[in-house]
């Protein structure tokens, strides 16, 4: 559907896309062959089957999954399938009212243990916000034989949630913290708690390895480490040290040679310890699988493996999907290398789409964030020349790659197509991409980033100098705020976010930090902020403090959702003023994608025919469009009818758009939006209309920023001298770029 709902998940790992991180001799090297990573899909139908499958596990050639039902009601299922017979069972569960199974798990000799939820009578359940209260056991008929409160050695605020049982039937489970292990015995006594080692965002996962251990993975730095648990022993081991480069998302059984198996966002790899070497199995985009449409990968011992899709793409792709090694030769097609940090769910699903039309290429993606040190290895790539034909270049310092001469001039190639066109974009962001007239690189979405305030405060002007924002603030009495937080460091961060493009010109290669706008910042930043950072307590009373009048301004990227959110919090007195700075120009465009390509590519025309791809309005019609927008102008006007409609209709791509319905917490508060109204709408479009010039991921220049107006907020250096090295410290930097 047009205003299907998006589930972000923000990894907390964006260290990993840059930085210089040290080589580590623990580190599992990685083998990648995508040739040999091919495997062919199948639909896996079990018969039989009531509701829908939520939680899954995998035995000893058995499938073991509990279902639900399409209702408001909870109507569990359990069942049991031999995948080799095709036997389906349906096992009795041990529910009471208002329990519900949160996970489970069972041995070979088919004992079963639960973990339940239990919820007050005033409580509703909530499938994405679970927490485990008790622990049951019981055998294959259902017959309970073992019963454990968690609050009998958790506490009253604490919880678990997950509960792993071993071969002799010994349970461990870990606390909602994830910083103990406890070990329960077989009739669920003799609790013995366990510190586990400080790793980071720990994960358990029962049976990956070839032993039957259970082995536990978390995130250091830029490693993923390991830990093996020996229930019956009650012991953590350490798996020999090793370490593995980048972000894991999943692990699974070994099979063959492998110990255990793990995914990340591109494939499947097989590990073995001994050797140090994590194998590529199978690889995502040439087998046409998105990782983030997915909710389970279960390997099998024959090293195939099933997984199970999102519940609103199992209509068209069943409820489970077999995945074996393909047969097919060698390909005969010519690979194009897509270089990125990142795929975004809609371009996984535009290259898989790809792959699979065109006869004459092929898309192959060198994915950099399973690399040990992403923003390394890529700049040794283009020191080595060995670039990829299409570059990424949302997470890199795009202005300085084409100031460098590494990206080619894409405007013959909009010229000379006959299926996308420079003036089907949005004028105004149009202009904002150019560099000296010139396009380098496509972009099929954008928000805007922007300072909003109270239209009654800073007046309907579309944009202001620092000195009429500071008047603004001086008026107030002294328990008015400019922003949530009174720290320093991050006024700071409010008030240069996204507009450090306006001290640098990589044209002629210069910065100039030591202007007057620049300087207000950092003396306002100073004067008005304490030791004080926000905390979760101030961002929940953000709501109410914005209404009284106690906190002026908010600063972020905006697009469909904000724009209700916003008006919301301000009352419908809402006004996208922008940043202050001396041309009154102070909202910047976000591109959240761009891609170029190698000027010495071997296969541009090839390149162009994949990027230009992403300017097509299949594919930018297609795309969600609450939290960015497209670059063309008839899918904006398309998304914003979409938007603003109150009855469902299907429009020019022949696609059913159903009226909004944006559900969202605001402070302690979950509010609803439905469709947008007009008023919204234009100030939108307006905002669209008046921006004009581009916002920048600059990391690190933003970390010699951030260090040296640290060093002014703590009183190291003067006013004068935090600019002098700022200005000295990010000319080296654009120097060393060139």
């Amino acid at each position: 559907m047009w205003n299907r709902k998006r589930i972000l998940i923000i990894i907390a790992a964006f260290v990993l896309l840059s930085g210089c991180g040290k080589g580590n001799s623990n580190v599992l090297q990685k083998i990648s062959n995508s040739e040999d990573m091919v495997y062919e899909s199948s639909q896996f139908d079990i018969e039989g089957v009531e509701g829908y499958p939520t939680i899954y596990t995998y035995k000893e050639g058995g499938l073991y999954f509990i279902t639900e039902e399409e209702s408001e009601e909870y109507k569990p299922r359990m069942y049991a399938y031999d995948i080799e017979s095709g036997e389906l069972e349906e096992l009795p569960l041990p529910l009471s009212d208002n329990e519900y199974i949160q996970v489970f798990d069972l041995t070979p000799n088919k004992e079963i243990v639960y973990g339940i939820q239990k919820l007050k009578e005033e409580e509703a359940y909530n499938g994405l916000d679970r927490h485990l209260t008790d622990i049951v056991k019981t055998d294959w008929t259902g017959k309970e034989t073992a019963h454990l409160e968690c609050s009998s050695f958790l506490g009253k605020n604490s919880s678990v949630y997950e509960v792993r049982l071993d071969a002799a039937g010994e349970v461990v489970t870990s606390d909602s913290d994830n910083a103990c292990l406890y070990f329960l015995d077989a009739d669920l006594k003799n609790v013995e708690k366990k510190k586990v080692p400080e790793i980071e965002n720990i994960r358990i996962d029962f049976g990956v390895s070839q032993d039957e251990g259970l082995l536990y993975h978390g995130y250091k730095g830029e490693y993923t480490e390991f830990a093996k648990v020996n229930v019956g022993e009650r012991e953590i081991q350490s798996v020999d040290g090793i370490q593995i480069s980048g972000l894991l998302i999943k692990t699974m059984a070994g099979f063959g040679e492998y110990d255990f198996c793990y995914s990340d966002m591109t494939a499947i790899y097989g590990c073995d310890i001994e050797k140090g070497v994590c194998t590529g199995i199978m690889d995502f985009i040439s087998s046409g699988v998105n990782p983030m449409s997915t909710t389970e990968m279960l390997s099998l011992e024959d090293g195939s493996f099933l997984t199970i899709p999102e519940k609103e793409d199992r209509e068209k792709q069943g409820e489970f999907i077999l995945y074996k090694k393909s047969n097919v030769g060698p390909e005969d097609r010519t690979e194009i290398s897509f270089g990125t940090f990142w795929l975004e769910d809609d371009m996984r699903d535009a290259i898989m789409a790809f792959n699979k039309e065109n006869e004459k290429y092929r898309i192959v993606v060198r994915d950099y964030s399973s690399e040990e040190s992403p923003g390394t290895k890529f700049n040794l790539d283009v020191a080595a020349g060995n670039v990829p034909d299409i570059i990424d270049l949302t997470m890199t310092n795009s202005d300085a790659y084409i100031s460098k001469g590494l990206v080619e001039d894409l405007t013959p190639y909009f010229e000379k197509d006959t299926e996308v066109a420079m003036e089907e974009l949005i004028p105004s962001v149009l202009e904002a991409m150019k560099v000296d007239g010139k396009l380098y690189y496509v972009a099929p979405q954008f928000s805007i980033a922007t300072l909003v305030g109270r239209s009654s405060e800073v007046g309907d002007a579309a944009g202001w100098t620092f000195q009429e924002f500071e008047t603004v603030v001086e008026e107030k009495p002294e328990d008015v705020r400019p922003f949530v937080s009174n720290n320093p460091i991050e006024i700071y961060g409010c008030l240069i976010d996204c507009s450090v493009t306006d001290y640098i010109d990589w044209t002629k290669g210069t910065c100039n930090f030591d202007q007057e706008n620049y300087r207000k910042i950092l003396q306002f930043a100073k004067e008005h902020g304490s030791s004080d950072y926000a905390n979760e307590a101030e961002s929940n009373l953000e709501e109410k403090d914005i209404r009284d009048g106690k906190v002026l301004f908010n600063t972020g990227e905006v697009g469909l959702n904000e724009i209700q959110i916003y008006d919301y919090l301000y009352e419908g007195e809402c006004n996208y003023i922008g940043y202050p700075n001396a041309k009154k120009e102070g909202s910047y465009f976000m591109l959240p994608i761009r891609l170029g390509i190698y000027i010495k590519s071997e296969h541009k025309e090839a390149a162009w025919e994949v990027i230009k791809t992403f300017m097509t309005k299949e594919y930018q019609g297609t795309m969600s469009t609450n939290y960015v927008m497209p670059t063309r102008q008839d899918c904006f006007d398309w998304s914003l009818k979409a938007a603003m409609t109150e009855e469902s209709y299907v429009n020019d791509l022949g696609i059913e758009v159903e009226p909004r319905d944006l559900h969202c917490q605001i402070g302690e508060q979950i509010m609803e939006f439905g469709p947008l109204t007009q008023q919204q709408a234009d100030a939108y479009v307006e905002l669209v209309k008046r921006t004009n010039k581009l916002g920048a991921y600059y990391d690190e220049i933003t970390e010699i920023l951030l260090e040296e107006a640290q060093n002014y907020f703590s009183g190291r250096n003067s006013l004068d001298e935090t600019i002098e090295y700022t200005q000295n410290r990010v000319n080296t930097y654009i120097k060393e770029k060139q």
